[in-house]
């Protein structure tokens, strides 16, 4: 405690995680267990309550895995109903994984008539690699990968209205950074008997960003009370 309005807090924490016995990826070729993951975390967060005014709290994270098993994804497409079947398949020998970042948060009027909450934060996850191996072989890199959800940005901002005890009025937006993907690029040659043909390939992994993503919903909540208790509707 740093006052009567004011918290300081920190955490550390070492944590396994051994590989479930329905987690062997047998459709990626694999026929052994690997060892148990290893993850570090570290947390310092500031929390600070005003007497009439928003309950503000800010807190920085560090997370550090070890001892990763490979990761399997599709370059080209994340999103397949059968991915390992796909020619785009690849299996990454992962060297570690590194998530940062900085969390703002803002709330205020719990339990009363209006009540709201913000939140930002900025965040980076890196993943360094040896290895991005395919059907065709296996290339030997020295670089470090984004994370697959890896978002710069992120804001949260919700708000809640009751009128009265059975209607209750909520509208919530998001927005996010786009998440990685790997850019296609699409070339024109010439063939020797002078004839066109378009190829694509693929640009650098995971080197380009989708454009930014946010949402709104709007939600009207209705309380009926009945016998043994109550039931709610909403649109």
């Amino acid at each position: 405690m740093l006052g009567r309005q004011c918290s300081l807090r920190a955490g550390w924490g070492r944590f396994y995680q051994s590989q479930g016995i329905t987690q062997l990826r047998v459709q990626e070729g694999e026929r052994e267990f690997y060892p148990a993951e290893q993850s570090t975390h570290w947390v310092l967060g500031l929390e600070h309550r005003l007497v009439r005014g928003p309950q503000l709290r800010v807190e920085g994270y560090y997370n550090k895995g070890a001892h990763l098993r490979p990761v399997y994804r599709n370059w080209r497409d994340g999103i397949e109903i059968f991915p390992e079947l796909q020619d785009d398949r690849v299996a990454i020998d992962l060297k570690g994984a590194t998530d940062k970042g900085l969390e703002f948060y803002l709330k205020q009027g719990a339990g009363e008539k209006l009540a709201w909450w913000a939140k930002y934060g900025l965040a980076w996850s890196r993943e360094p690699f040896s290895t991005v191996r395919w059907a065709g072989g296996q290339l030997a890199l020295a670089r470090e990968l984004p994370g697959s959800y890896d978002q710069r940005h992120t804001i949260y901002l919700d708000a809640n209205y009751c009128s009265i005890a059975k209607w209750h009025l909520n509208l919530a937006w998001q927005y996010r950074s786009g998440w990685p993907y790997t850019e296609r690029v699409v070339g024109v040659g010439t063939l020797p008997d002078g004839r066109r043909y378009v190829y694509a390939e693929a640009g650098k992994l995971y080197g380009c960003n989708y454009p930014a993503f946010h949402r709104s919903d709007l939600r009207l909540r209705r309380y009926f009370d009945i016998s043994k208790g109550k039931i709610s509707a909403f649109v």
